[in-house]
């Protein structure tokens, strides 16, 4: 059994707090005023129904330093405030990223990478299909064994 995480409620009200500051960075990435992260930038139509890969608007340590930049300069946040928080600041940007050019549907997909539950259950798939297929053979070999005598 995979439990979800929980976090403490002042944890999540800083998260809240960081949401403006990530959107605010993913806007500038997403619309080219980010000097240096030209390949952030979405000029096209949003395509629908896209699968994203783990190249798909990856938040490197370039790009996580920058937005801790961003943050500290234009809202104020400690560094060490925003390096506590650094999964949930790479996944929401992504997220945002993935928003931009996909749509909200495909941008799902960035919470399910880090979807402890999902994962795991992906990852017993095929002990699932295994036992599905035992059980099927156990029931025809049961169902073969009787004699239609009565």
């Amino acid at each position: 059994m995979i439990k979800p995480k929980t976090i403490p409620i002042e944890r999540a009200r800083f998260q809240q707090k960081l949401t403006n500051p990530v959107f605010a960075f993913a806007l500038d990435l997403v619309s080219g005023r980010a000097p240096g992260f030209a390949t952030y930038k979405v000029e096209k139509p949003i395509v629908f129904d896209y699968d994203i890969k783990s190249t798909d608007f990856p938040v490197n340590e370039a790009v996580y330093s920058a937005f801790k930049k961003f943050a500290q300069d234009k809202f104020k946040f400690a560094p060490a405030a925003i390096d506590r928080e650094r999964e949930f600041v790479e996944r929401t940007l992504r997220t945002e990223l993935v928003t931009a050019a996909y749509g909200s549907q495909t941008s799902f997909q960035v919470f399910n990478e880090y979807d402890d539950q999902l994962l795991k259950a992906i990852e017993l798939f095929p002990q699932a299909k295994q036992l599905a297929l035992s059980g099927e053979r156990a029931r025809v070999a049961g169902t073969t064994q009787k004699t239609p005598n009565n």
